[in-house]
């Protein structure tokens, strides 16, 4: 479900996001459509493009992307 997705994330990860969302129109998008999906899949494909996209950004530190769709909580 949704909340399990975003407990792979730390806090300050959220807030960085949530803040980059003001930001960045591509990761607005992607806070969209998490808001919209009813549950989240790791191998959705906004997933598996959106989480390195991030960090490729620097919303998300090297290799935590992988971590995240490995379900690996920080």
């Amino acid at each position: 479900n949704k909340i399990d997705f975003l407990r792979l994330f730390t806090d300050a990860e959220l807030a960085g996001l949530l803040v980059a969302a003001t930001q960045y129109p591509q990761v607005a998008v992607y806070q969209y459509k998490l808001d919209q999906a009813p549950s989240v899949r790791l191998n959705d494909p906004d997933i598996l493009a959106g989480l390195p996209a991030l960090e490729a950004l620097g919303l998300l530190g090297p290799g935590r992307a992988a971590q995240i769709l490995a379900g690996q909580a920080p």
